[in-house]
């Protein structure tokens, strides 16, 4: 399996999971290794280790728990590879691992993280990514040699999928149409760049909406989520247009990606970031990202 699509496999697994797990998984990130070091496979007696969670278990975080590094729950794509054979094997191996390393991350023993994953076995979600499978099927085509923005597109969802808990009340359409203007919010920066030699907002904002709106009637969307959708599109570059929850996560997801290429002094940054983002863990995201003392000194040297 490629590395790609293994991504997407863990972002449909933590997206799948109930709203009271998946809102209480903060300050982690996902990381894709092809092999554990030696000395950790020693470690822990396994000479075919698929997943580790590295950090502070929620249960040790205390009020002094801030500006900390995310933790990380790696998964180990050789070692996956011995133990699944066909495709169709994959997605529940990926979602025992991934199950098995945040129950760790919660504190929980092993007697523990194996009830937890009998209980889920029960629990059926709104499964989004499913739905998507076409819209990632386009976007690859349409990006099919750019390969930063198809990095740039897969990082802006997981920041919208993490930040979207933080609504536990909103419609499962309005969800819908987060995910689908973060899949679809650049979808016409190659046009734009073909049309008018640049590949600047205002010109995204004129070509985007037309290519997003052919593709979700292709897909037969309802009207309110096809005029939504197109309207964030061509809008996204606006931070003073955001008219609504939907909108404003997709703004924070695509910021929190986009700051790693601006240059912007510690205080300037502190005060963009209380400005402009509004959800708490888009916030705490870009503050962490962006404000560590690790970040700052590198920046100030």
């Amino acid at each position: 399996m490629d590395r790609k699509t293994l991504e997407l496999l863990i972002a449909e697994v933590v997206t799948q999971l109930p709203g009271s797990i998946r809102e209480n998984i903060k300050n982690v990130e996902f990381i894709i290794e092809d092999l554990p070091h030696p000395s950790l496979s020693r470690q822990f007696g396994n000479n075919l280790l698929l997943g580790l969670y590295q950090g502070i278990p929620l249960p040790k975080r205390g009020e002094g728990y801030t500006f900390v590094l995310p933790d990380r729950i790696v998964l180990y794509q050789k070692n996956l590879e011995r133990v699944v054979g066909e495709d169709n094997v994959w997605r529940e191996k990926i979602r025992e691992v991934v199950l098995h390393e945040i129950g760790h991350y919660f504190g929980f023993n092993e007697p523990a993280i194996q009830e937890l994953m009998e209980q889920l076995d029960h629990v059926k979600e709104v499964r989004p990514m499913d739905d998507f499978s076409n819209y990632w099927k386009w976007i690859q085509e349409v990006f099919h040699n750019d390969e930063h923005m198809m990095n740039h597109t897969r990082k802006v969802f997981g920041y919208c999928v993490q930040i979207l808990p933080d609504f536990p009340t909103m419609s499962e359409q309005g969800k819908r149409m987060t995910l689908l203007a973060a899949i679809l919010h650049d979808i016409g920066i190659l046009e734009a760049a073909k049309k008018y030699g640049s590949r600047m907002g205002k010109y995204q904002h004129i070509e985007g909406p037309p290519i997003a709106r052919t593709l979700m009637m292709e897909a037969h969307e309802c009207p309110e989520v096809i005029e939504r959708v197109t309207f964030i599109i061509g809008n996204h570059h606006h931070l003073f247009q955001a008219d609504g929850i939907d909108f404003q996560i997709l703004l924070e997801a695509d910021m929190l990606v986009n700051l790693a290429n601006e240059r912007i002094v510690p205080e300037r940054l502190a005060a963009f970031i209380e400005r402009f983002f509004k959800t708490t863990t888009g916030k705490r995201l870009a503050r962490d990202k962006y404000l560590s003392p690790e970040r700052v000194k590198g920046q100030k040297k």
